[in-house]
Order: structure tokens, then sequence, then C-alpha cells
């Protein structure tokens, strides 16, 4: 009973920080994409 709380409270864990990571890539990729968008739109006008 107490290695599968265990268990429970690592993958919680693990999925915590992969979150955390995802959430920052995610916002890296939007910022890199208004970027291009930005650089985008003054070439065109």
């Amino acid at each position: 009973m107490i290695s599968v709380q265990i268990l429970l409270g690592k993958s919680i864990s693990d999925l915590k920080k992969h979150w955390r990571s995802t959430k920052y890539l995610i916002r890296c990729v939007v910022k890199t994409f208004i970027i291009l968008m930005i650089i985008v739109y003054k070439i065109l006008i």
C-alpha cells in the first residue's frame, strides 16, 4: 500500500514538473510566433 502511494506521489510530481516545462515551452512558442508575425507585418507594410 505504501509503495503504491509513493509511486502515485512520484508520478504526480513528475506530471507537475512536466506541466511547468510544457507551459514554459508554449509561452516560448507563442512569443516566437508573435515576433515572427510582427516581422512579417513590417515587411509587408
